[in-house]
């Protein structure tokens, strides 16, 4: 008798796979067109689709070197730092705007050089002239007097940190050099040469 209708049992079978195959199709066309309320037939929970918005490129920063000479406050020939060594460092305070090194390295045969270093000393060359001074503005140098070529920290009181040295320079300008850093590896000099003796 169990073998009387043997097609009810293959229906029966067939049905599942049918329901899954259908279930399977639902989740692929709602994978590609979206779930937005279209398949609510669909067991579970709807899937959510979040939309990214689109990625901010970072910002772009442009550094332009430019050469001193055109950055010079008025009356100023050529400001900024200066590190010379105990090596005898040979240095041009006349040395132009776009010179950061003040002729340090660049020194050609017949330049003149103002300053030259040594251990604890800083001797004035080529006819220029210095002085020392405790306190020092733009236009003291013009002004001050004592100037000579004696080897300063040697034939004058050490050098220290903080203390200001004027050099005229042979090629007629003054210049003004603060002492920011000393060691046993040389000096660090902010330095300011103006244009002429009056600024």
């Amino acid at each position: 008798m169990s073998d009387k209708n043997p097609r009810t049992s293959e229906n029966t079978r067939s049905i599942p796979i049918i329901v899954a195959l259908i279930g399977a199709a639902a989740t692929l066309i709602a994978a590609f067109v979206g779930n937005k309320g279209g398949f609510s037939f669909l067991p579970g929970t709807p899937v959510k689709v979040v939309t990214m918005p689109p990625r901010t490129p970072e910002p772009q920063v442009t550094v332009t070197i430019t050469s001193g000479a055109t950055n010079q406050p008025k009356g100023i020939y050529h400001e900024g730092p200066l590190t010379l060594s105990n090596n005898s460092d040979q240095v041009d305070l006349d040395a132009p705007p776009n010179d950061p090194q003040w002729g340090v390295i660049n020194l050609t045969p017949g330049d003149s050089y103002s300053i030259e270093s040594a251990p604890g000393e800083i001797d004035v060359e080529n006819g220029a002239k210095a002085v020392q001074l405790k306190s020092a503005g733009n236009g003291t140098c013009a002004s001050a007097t004592g100037y000579s070529i004696d080897r300063l920290g040697v034939q004058t009181p050490p050098l220290k940190v903080d203390q200001y040295i004027c050099v005229h320079t042979a090629g007629g300008r003054f210049s003004l050099l603060k002492i920011v850093g000393l060691s046993a590896d040389g000096f660090e000099f902010y330095v300011r040469t103006f244009d002429g003796p009056n600024d």
